[in-house]
């Protein structure tokens, strides 16, 4: 690994990365061979090879005493990339690890966080990668587009704290393919079948208030806005799609009970 760098200035910095890796696959990629009652099977394979690849980033990042923002474009480049890829053979699914001949991800990352107002503080994150096809078929289930973002608010004074948060995260739109069996005139037939997850955002917000260091009050709701998932009953979309069964409310009550015992004790002497 060779990594560079360099500071123009007391809130510039610039950095510049290259790097090879080596894997070897595991002993569970190699030799594991495991029936789930019948549904599937993990099988691994004693003829992988060695995955290689070379790493590359170039980023830059801009700080001082309220704001800090960075940036990161990267591409990794795999040979002979260990995956593990679903098949299907007269109706008995496998999971199967092989070699790619290569896979090449390249993305890019920001982060930003900016304090203001002195009691406000706003985070995003923001990040894109395209992986690339295996023989036109999409194995990996990455989405390409992925961000967050929050605001929060602190307050405090003697014997009194409040702190509220709202956040939200981004999931890009999902493209993939998957295996299954095509019956054509009574004859079956193997064919990949494109399966598309739809984007969607969660957001959340909190209140919490803290009185005399022994009392805390905290309210709030998840997923406000009741994103409730649709899935189309297989098990690759089950793990692919957040797990909510929409909007909930929370209220949640910590009192420190020794605490506030010894305060009435000092108050009655």
């Amino acid at each position: 690994k060779i990594a560079i760098k360099w500071n123009p200035s007391e809130h510039w910095a610039w950095r510049a990365n290259y790097s090879m890796g080596y894997r070897s696959p595991s002993i569970k990629e190699l030799f594991f061979n495991w029936d789930h009652l019948g549904m599937f099977m993990i099988k691994g394979n004693e003829e992988l090879k060695p995955e290689k690849n070379n790493y590359m980033s170039l980023g830059a990042e801009y700080s001082d005493d309220h704001f800090f923002a960075s940036g990161n474009v990267y591409g990794n480049f795999f040979r002979k990339k260990i995956e593990g890829v679903w098949r299907i053979y007269d109706m008995q699914y496998n999971f199967e690890y092989e070699n790619l001949s290569k896979q090449n991800l390249v993305g890019l990352e920001a982060i930003l966080r900016w304090h203001f107002l002195n009691h406000f503080t706003a985070n995003a994150t923001y990040s894109y990668v395209h992986v690339s096809k295996n023989s036109g078929i999409q194995v990996n289930t990455t989405s390409p587009h992925a961000a967050t973002a929050s605001l929060d608010y602190k307050y405090t004074k003697r014997n009194y704290r409040l702190s509220a948060a709202f956040s939200a995260s981004y999931m890009g739109e999902k493209k993939f393919d998957v295996q299954d069996r095509l019956s054509v005139n009574g004859v079956s037939h193997d064919a990949y079948f494109r399966c598309m997850l739809p984007q969607y955002v969660l957001c959340n917000f909190s209140v919490m208030q803290t009185f005399y260091n022994k009392v805390k009050v905290s309210v709030g709701v998840d997923n406000i806005f009741n994103y409730v998932p649709k899935t189309l009953g297989s098990g690759i979309t089950m793990f692919n799609v957040p797990a909510t069964a929409g909007a909930t409310a929370h209220v949640q009550v910590e009192v420190l009970v020794d605490e506030l015992l010894k305060v009435f004790r000092k108050k009655k002497q």
